[in-house]
């Protein structure tokens, strides 16, 4: 599986976070809630989710399952638009990311996260940024499909 490159302009984007680690992940949790909210609001099925991980800049020195991270359930929002009754806004501070496309389940998921960072990554000639990580979620993600799709985008900067 090899990425794409992009550059994404800052977005803005609102929804629900929690700290998390990867030992205790409450991303079902987070996302059903997040989901009952959108569906009260009237926001259409097909309007792209942001599964957005902010980490803090040693996340991944020593990389340790247990450490904690924030983990956010969002959508786009446009200029004109009104920020959702119970929502955070996140401001995505835009720049170059990997964008790798992803057909599968997501309980797979784990399995592409380990080659990104474990084999692609260490032989790109590229390096983690610091900047949010996150999958976009559009009409063809389906949690548990096995030809769902999403896009993982991940910041990168070239390796000096």
């Amino acid at each position: 599986m090899l990425p794409r490159f992009k550059v994404m302009p800052p977005t803005t984007l609102v929804g629900h976070r929690r700290c998390m680690t990867l030992l205790a992940d409450s991303t079902a949790d987070l996302w059903q809630d997040f989901q009952r909210l959108l569906r009260a609001q009237g926001v259409a099925p097909e309007v792209a989710r942001y599964s957005v991980r902010v980490y803090q800049p040693v996340y991944f020195e020593d990389f340790d399952p247990a450490v904690p991270f924030e983990k956010w359930a969002s959508v786009a929002l446009g200029p004109n638009e009104p920020l959702l009754p119970g929502t955070e806004t996140l401001v995505l501070p835009g720049g170059f990311y990997a964008v790798f496309d992803y057909r599968g389940p997501a309980t797979a998921g784990s399995q592409v996260f380990t080659y990104i960072f474990g084999t692609w990554l260490p032989a790109s000639g590229y390096v983690l940024d610091e900047r949010p990580h996150f999958e976009v979620l559009g009409e063809r993600f389906h949690r548990t499909a096995p030809d769902s799709e999403e896009e993982i985008w991940v910041p990168v900067r070239p390796r000096l």
